[in-house]
């Protein structure tokens, strides 16, 4: 039976590309190989929400995940996690992504006219 890292391991691909199509320019995703050797495996996925980054980096053959809490650039806090808790805590972030664009973009649309026009 596979461990819950080795489970994340293996479906770090369809996890890039899902967060890099949900948040555009918020998702680096860098793959191993150099200029000569290109693969498909990914050494690192990073996931910035705004304060706090989401990293899971490959270090051997296990993955190593970070949470860090930043604010104006600075980091205030870095947390190792093991992968499920930060696959936990990434999910938690973005559900709270959600309820806040939720509430703004009623207001927003108040703002700026039903129909976006002045």
């Amino acid at each position: 039976m596979q461990s819950r890292g080795e489970a994340l391991d293996q479906s770090l691909p369809q996890l890039a590309a899902v967060l890099s199509a949900a948040l555009p320019g918020a998702v680096q995703v860098e793959r191993e190989g150099g200029l000569l050797r290109h693969s498909d495996r990914i050494k690192q996925l990073s996931v910035d929400t705004g304060e706090f980054r989401f990293l899971l980096q490959r270090q051997g053959s296990a993955l190593q995940a970070v949470v860090s809490h930043e604010v104006g650039g600075i980091v205030l806090k870095s947390e190792k996690l093991p992968a499920a808790e930060w696959l936990i805590q990434l999910g938690e972030r973005l559900r709270q992504i959600a309820v806040n664009a939720e509430q703004i973009n009623p207001a927003l649309a108040r703002l700026l006219g039903a129909d976006g026009q002045r």
